[in-house]
This record gives C-alpha cells, structure tokens and sequence, in this order.
C-alpha cells in the first residue's frame, strides 16, 4: 500500500483527505500493525489509493490490487500537482464526494429501507445537500480568473442560475420529506 502511495505521490494525510483513514491508521497499515480493518476503511484505502473496490480486501490476504486506470493523464484522479496546484486536495475532495454519492445510489437501490425514520433522515439530508451545492456554485462563481467584464457577469448568471435550480430540488424534495412526514402521521 506504501508503494502505491508513493507511486500517486500521496502523503498519508492525503490519504486521508481522500476518503482513506486518518494518518495514525495509514501508518499502522503500512508498517503491519493494522490488518483488522473495517469494511468502510477497506473500500476508502481502495477509493484513495485508485484501486479497484475490493483491492485493499485482496492485498491484506497476501494478494494483488488492481489499479484503476484514469481515461488520461489530464484526469483529475491522475496525481498532477503542477495541472491542479494549490486545487489539488479541492479536486480530490470532489471526486470523493462523487464516488461516494455513486455508491451511495448503488447501497440506497441494494437496502431494505423499509423503516419510515430512515427514508426520513436520508430524504432530508439531500435536502440539505442540494443547499450546500447551491453555495458551492456561487462560492465558485465569483473566484473565476477572468478579467472580462461581460464574461464575468455571463458566468455569475449562469452559476446563480445552476445555484437556484439547486435551490428548486432542495425545496422539492423538502417537499418529498414533508409529504413522507403527512402519510407516516
């Protein structure tokens, strides 16, 4: 695992910001002082290090990981530090929400949700989701590099229009919750 590390060009602390566990656990892993490990950690060491899901499962049983290998090298997921800079961990960041909102659909359409406080919960954290997302866009909107002033105000208008469609989702599934809410009485 310290290879494949190394071979991203990821410190332990990266490892971390990119879903994997904390420095201290990366440490033991890679020094044989920790094998017992839980099947969340498994699959974020698998996500950090682009690995193919069970590969960590496979290493620690004396097997070999398959990496996954990114469509280019101008891929986010391709450690560049000199394309993605000081936005290096940003990117990261995103691609680890992104891998874990797909798994997240893959375990919601795998699950027995049968229980009403459980469909509620998750129904009203999207909600929640979709108001960061609209922050997220206008956050981005006005750290554009650009000097252009009719191209700025173009893209502040075009990101305020992608933060309130996020606002109209938020709200439509604050509706859904409401709804859910009303039938469980």
């Amino acid at each position: 695992m310290k290879a494949r590390r190394n071979e991203l060009g990821l410190t332990q602390a990266d490892i971390g910001r990119l879903g994997g566990p904390s420095p201290a656990v990366v440490g033991a892993i890679e020094n044989n002082r920790a094998t017992q490990l839980s099947p969340r950690l498994r699959r974020g060491l698998d996500e950090a290090l682009q690995w193919e899901a069970g590969s960590v499962s496979r290493v620690l049983a004396g097997g070999q990981a398959t990496p996954i290998n990114p469509k280019s090298p101008t891929d986010p997921g391709v450690a560049d530090p000199a394309r993605w800079g000081g936005a290096a961990p940003l990117i990261a960041k995103v691609e680890q929400v992104q891998l874990a909102l797909n798994g997240l659909t893959f375990d919601v359409r795998e699950t027995d949700l049968s229980d009403p406080v459980v469909v509620d919960w998750i129904t009203n954290s999207f909600a929640l989701m979709a108001f960061s997302q609209a922050d997220i866009l206008r956050a981005l909107s006005v750290r554009l590099a650009v000097a252009d002033a009719d191209t700025i105000m173009a893209l502040a208008t075009a990101y305020r229009a992608a933060a309130d469609a996020f606002r109209d989702a938020a709200g439509a599934t604050q509706g859904a919750y409401a709804e859910l809410r009303k039938q469980l009485g």
